[in-house]
């Protein structure tokens, strides 16, 4: 009998802290969004092995915060190089799916970014700042098109690279704009709100020519998947297609589905 109510109450417990684990932390103080994890803690809550990508969300009664940072020099390279697209999805009625792309997919023919072979990553990295200083948004009420990365109607993007050399991607967005002015946040919460990163997938042509800097990365990536493939051992090489003088590495994608927090925890 003991043994019986010690296995509820265990299978009880993983409930309950699965629950909370789904339900996104509740924000006591309005973050800054500077491209920077110092504020969100020690520690990422969320980590997607397939897109090597660790992440947080919060939210308080006006906003929803996310924050993720790529873990490894390819994922930061192909994001750089290729864009992202993220999406938030509900089904609260009317149901909508609201698309944020930012950053863009690198231009090939782009010649105000600097990326020859003796580009830093550094210098890359300020040009990729320079040039990228809106996103585009569809789907959402209230702001969409292509406003600048701190809108006027509260959404605010940051993308930085942080003193121990990782990216951090930072987004605001007002509750609104996915739900509506009139939403009541303890009914919206009783549904998942669906959060979809979409790495794109990045081509990597080699015409005889150094690579730049920032495709250091990617190239060692794949000498990395040959050895790995010729050791047996899994690698990312079934995630790349060559092509005479160019290969492809497909795009990755994080999904989760969260429910919003309705009061501090």
């Amino acid at each position: 009998m003991k043994k019986i109510i010690i296995i509820i109450l265990f299978l009880f417990s993983i409930q309950i802290t699965h629950a909370q684990f789904n339900t996104i932390s509740w924000q006591t103080e309005e973050l800054t969004i500077d491209g920077a994890s110092f504020d969100w803690g020690t520690s990422f809550r969320y980590y997607d092995s397939k897109t090597r990508i660790r992440y947080n969300m919060s939210n308080d009664s006006n906003f929803i915060y996310f924050c993720f940072q790529p873990v490894d020099d390819f994922v930061k390279s192909q994001i750089l190089r290729a864009g992202i697209q993220i999406e938030f999805s509900h089904k609260i009625k009317p149901k909508t799916t609201a698309i944020i792309e930012y950053p863009f997919p690198l231009e090939k023919d782009n010649k105000k970014m600097s990326n020859n072979s003796n580009t830093t990553f550094e210098a890359f990295f300020q040009s990729f700042q320079l040039f990228n200083n809106n996103f585009i948004s569809e789907g959402l009420y209230y702001t969409n098109g292509s406003p600048q990365l701190e809108s006027k109607n509260g959404i605010c993007v940051k993308f930085d690279k942080e003193t121990n050399g990782l990216l951090c991607y930072e987004i605001r967005i007002p509750i609104k704009e996915l739900y509506g002015e009139n939403y009541i946040l303890s009914t919206i919460a009783e549904k998942d709100l669906t959060v979809k990163l979409k790495v794109n997938s990045l081509t990597v042509k080699n015409k005889g020519q150094g690579p730049s800097h920032a495709d250091m990365y990617v190239n060692h990536e794949m000498r990395s998947a040959n050895r790995n493939t010729q050791n047996g051992r899994k690698s990312h090489q079934s995630s790349m297609y060559q092509a005479g003088n160019s290969f492809t590495i497909n795009g990755k994608t994080l999904k989760h589905k969260l429910k919003l927090a309705t009061k501090p925890e």
